[in-house]
């Protein structure tokens, strides 16, 4: 028995040498409370090389832990408000204008025109006019006439855009009647009477910054208008002439106006 324990000494000192490696290979004991089967990782499961973060991956240069995003990053005072733009200066035109009407010329008679605004669209205009000739050749007309307006303008504006007016005049003129025959001979009388009438047309004024601030004028417009006076007649031989008869009464109202709004 003692002999045989002699000759396996060497084997057991042989198995030792070979299980002392593979003992130190094993892993090491489990930390306490690791319980297998729960998702929890060995203890060998530790970070492996390659699989931490890299550089540049998430994090911005300057990044601070703790201290927020860096500069730049969407944050920060918020850019400044842009002033309000000017208010621009409410428009001075046109409380009065003043015109000419060079299509009276053809008529025989200069008109002037005076228009002022009252209330918001309405105006009240005024219209006087010397009469010194007529378009016949055989007639002549010397006296004057005045007409009131009271003006609506459509477009909310006083002066500009479209109106409508009304219109009540009175012309008083001496109207003479010469013979193409005989010039010696000739009928002279006093013609006078009131008309009323009705005129839609437009003004536009033009000038610097689109004439708010007043500019050249230009109105004109036309209608109709009714003479209330009794007929009158004018006669000579182989001619005659009648005013205020039939047809006679009813008198177009026609003006174009040149001037100036302010």
């Amino acid at each position: 028995m003692g002999r045989s324990s002699r000759s396996l000494a060497p084997l057991f000192a042989l198995a030792g040498l070979m299980v002392s490696p593979a003992a130190s290979a094993q892993q090491p004991p489990p930390p306490p409370g690791y319980q297998p089967g729960y998702g929890q990782p060995p203890p060998s499961w530790g970070p492996q090389p390659g699989y931490g973060p890299q550089p540049g991956y998430g994090q911005q240069p300057g990044y601070q832990p703790g201290y927020g995003p860096p500069p730049g990053y969407g944050y920060g005072p918020p850019p400044p408000i842009p002033p309000p733009p000017p208010v621009r200066k409410p428009p001075s035109c046109c409380r009065f204008s003043a015109r000419f009407d060079p299509f009276d010329l053809l008529f025989g008679r200069v008109t002037f025109e005076g228009e002022v605004a009252v209330a918001g669209p309405v105006t009240l205009e005024v219209e006087p006019s010397w009469i010194w000739g007529t378009t016949s050749s055989n007639l002549d007309e010397s006296g004057f006439a005045i007409a009131g307006d009271v003006g609506m303008y459509f477009g909310g504006h006083a002066l500009r855009g479209f109106w409508l007016k009304g219109e009540v005049g009175y012309e008083t003129f001496e109207a003479t009647l010469v013979s193409p025959v005989d010039p010696a001979v000739n009928d002279a009388k006093r013609i006078k009477s009131a008309v009323i009438g009705i005129k839609i047309g437009g003004m536009g004024v033009f000038g610097p910054n689109r004439g708010r601030d007043g500019g050249f004028a230009l109105s004109g417009g036309g209608g109709v208008g009714v003479a209330l006076a009794d007929p009158v007649t004018l006669e000579v031989p182989g001619y005659r002439a009648t005013y205020y008869e039939g047809t006679g009464r009813i008198k177009l109202l026609g003006s174009i106006g040149l001037g100036v709004a302010f």
